[in-house]
């Protein structure tokens, strides 16, 4: 309404309306007088004491320069820099880095776990380029360091540090996260922790000898490891790795030709007999899908379910059911009414074979040379966002971008059929059928 002169007093007393249509009308509003800003920063600032404020919303001010401020000298620290962790800025205020860092760096501070584990949080979301206070780095890798501190705190650590060269020592330990008996968070920071490190060619071929015990989901994102370190024994040794008949189910021909392209003649033709062997394989699976049950016992739902939950598979942690799982992949929740048994099978052998309209994956190629594959979550004028995992999204600002294409490889591992047993699959078939 043009010059109706609204007032924030008068709205600030619906922001908390028992009617839902009134609250929500009052925020929207709300998000659309930056003027008001002090206004909000007061208000936050008092409901924050009173334990009052939602972190939802105040991320959505997060923005607003009077909101920042209020947040880095708030008294409820944790809450701020929970506010700080989930508005992930492409360009958060220094003071917020100032905040977070001392969280860090001084021993009095972050013996309070809590508030630890949301400054670390909040420092991975920070962008790249941001620069560190002296001393951060240093406080990380002796956090990354002592083995009194639980696994994730160190990852954490190494993940958000600036130097990005492992030592033998952090190296070791990044390598034992990977075992696929590990907790699905653990192995993805510890996947990330080498996909982004400077690795000697030395330290390449110790993560080639870890991919046999990993988990499929972490498989991808170990593969950079190997695109950044084009040395030819670490070729070699990459080759023989992958040379497993579940590996080989695993992996695509086309997902490896842009790692093995940087890397000497010699490689590039064992690599090239190699890429003929999956093809081959690929093709014989596609041929031979009808067949693979056979032999099997008719599938058992509940033994099925048990399956999908299971660490083996995974599966919920990308897919839910009801309210009940990840939301990466498609939701199953009546998936059985919707695809026939020999879809589903096929989706779960060979997920590359077709995608699900709105998970179709995304390959980004930035101009410092790091790649990305995931699902696109945003694509905007200034930012690009990936979910690259079912706990973790990239975001990308427009500027740093070389390369953006449909990917061709899907975030679903394949292989699973070398993973568990034919009768295990024949339940876990039974069990995706019954969801309807």
């Amino acid at each position: 309404i043009p010059d109706a002169k609204l007032s924030f007093a008068e709205v600030q007393k619906h922001l908390d309306a028992k009617d839902s249509n009134l609250r929500e009308t009052a925020w929207w509003i709300a998000g659309r007088h930056p003027e008001w800003g002090k206004d909000l920063a007061a208000s936050f600032s008092e409901a924050m004491k009173t334990k009052a404020a939602v972190p939802e919303r105040i991320v959505k001010f997060a923005g607003d320069p009077d909101v920042q401020a209020m947040l880095a000298r708030h008294a409820d620290r944790i809450a701020a820099v929970q506010v700080m962790r989930l508005a992930r800025l492409n360009a958060p205020p220094a003071s917020w880095m100032e905040e977070v860092a001392e969280v860090v760096m001084i021993p009095d501070i972050r013996s309070d776990t809590e508030y630890l584990a949301s400054a670390l949080a909040a420092l991975r979301t920070f962008p790249a380029t941001m620069k560190h206070p002296d001393g951060l780095d240093d406080a990380l890798l002796s956090m990354a360091a002592d083995t009194k501190r639980t696994a994730g705190q160190r990852l954490l650590a190494l993940l958000v540090v600036r130097p990005s060269a492992l030592g033998d020592a952090q190296l070791d330990f990044a390598n034992e996260q990977l075992d696929a008996s590990k907790p699905a968070t653990l192995r993805s920071d510890a996947a990330e922790v080498l996909s982004n490190a400077k690795l000697t060619p030395a330290q390449a071929l110790l993560v080639s000898e870890q991919l046999a015990k990993v988990s499929l989901l972490d498989l991808d994102k170990l593969l950079q490891v190997f695109a950044k370190n084009p040395d030819g024994a670490v070729g070699l040794a990459l080759l023989k790795a992958l040379d497993t008949p579940a590996l080989r189910a695993a992996v695509r021909s086309e997902q490896l030709k842009p790692i093995f392209a940087a890397y000497p003649k010699p490689v590039q033709t064992e690599a090239a007999k190699f890429f003929d062997k999956l093809d081959t394989e690929l093709q014989a699976r596609r041929s031979n899908l009808d067949k693979l049950l056979d032999g099997a016992q008719p599938g058992d739902i509940k033994r099925g379910q048990v399956i999908f939950n299971s660490a083996k598979t995974n599966c919920a942690t990308c897919h839910k059911i009801g309210y009940v799982g990840g939301a990466i992949g498609p939701d199953l929740t009546r998936i059985g009414s919707i695809r026939t048994e020999k879809d589903l099978l096929e989706s779960i052998v060979l997920p590359s074979a077709s995608f699900v309209r709105s998970y179709e994956p995304v390959h980004v190629i930035r101009l410092d040379g790091r790649s990305h594959s995931g699902i696109l979550k945003k694509d905007s004028p200034d930012e690009v966002v990936l979910a690259v995992s079912a706990t973790e999204e990239v975001r990308i600002p427009r500027g740093d971008i070389d390369t953006f294409k449909p990917g061709t490889v899907s975030l679903m591992p394949a292989g699973l059929e070398q993973q568990i047993a034919k009768q295990e699959l024949a339940d876990l078939l039974a069990f995706l059928k019954g969801l309807k």
